[in-house]
């Protein structure tokens, strides 16, 4: 309960206080393609702080960063900073470079996916296409998959095809299935209450 409602007090916050500039924090931190490398300055946590506390206290509280930021530097100096303010104050949006990936690492790769038209949506797709570009470094690496999905109809046969795909792809890389929720009935946000999808979720992260 406690976890829905957080998310629910968390969406509520962002309708009502959604900032209408993203600050980008590329140029955070140094060493690999770090600020020093790509942009040619040298800003530390001083200079920086200055940059963040103005920009909170002009609502300017949606921040951009992406772990390939510096190899992480930009993900750890822009935690120095938002650590020190209430958690639905700051709005963080990262990213993570597939390419930079210990693929021989047993981490568990869970797929997320909402159904568009009895598929996968094109943003997934892409993400999955582009495992061909290494396929020869992931296939056979020692990852554990699971499968999330969720999905308006209330058909369970509905996501059939989806299954099937996503039990395709897990076969031929080699990965282990640790299990899957699909989750039918799943129009909004809301409509997970009342359900058990979130626990069986939370339980499913549990055993990776």
């Amino acid at each position: 309960m406690k976890r829905n409602l957080y998310v629910k007090l968390n969406n509520e916050y962002i309708k009502k206080n959604k900032p209408s500039i993203v600050l980008g924090t590329w140029s955070w931190g140094t060493g690999v393609a770090g600020g020093d490398q790509i942009f040619g300055n040298h800003l530390g946590e001083k200079e920086l702080r200055l940059v963040f506390e103005e920009a909170m206290k002009n609502g300017l509280n949606l921040w951009d960063s992406a772990v390939v930021y510096g190899m992480g530097a930009s993900e750890t100096m822009l935690s120095i900073f938002t650590r020190e303010y209430p958690r639905n104050e700051v709005l963080v949006s990262t990213k993570f470079t597939l390419q930079i990936a210990n693929e021989k690492a047993e981490n568990p790769v869970a797929e997320d996916i909402p159904m568009y038209y009895f598929g996968f949506s094109a943003q997934i797709k892409s993400v999955i296409d582009r495992f061909y570009a290494i396929n020869g470094r992931i296939k056979g690496a020692p990852k554990k998959t699971a499968f999330l999905m969720a999905y308006a109809n209330s058909a369970y046969k509905d996501a059939e095809a989806m299954r099937v795909h996503y039990a395709t792809l897990a076969n031929s890389l080699g990965w282990r299935d640790m299990g899957s929720v699909i989750a039918p009935g799943v129009w909004t946000a809301g409509s997970i209450r009342n359900t058990t999808y979130g626990e069986e979720a939370y339980q499913l992260g549990k055993s990776l």
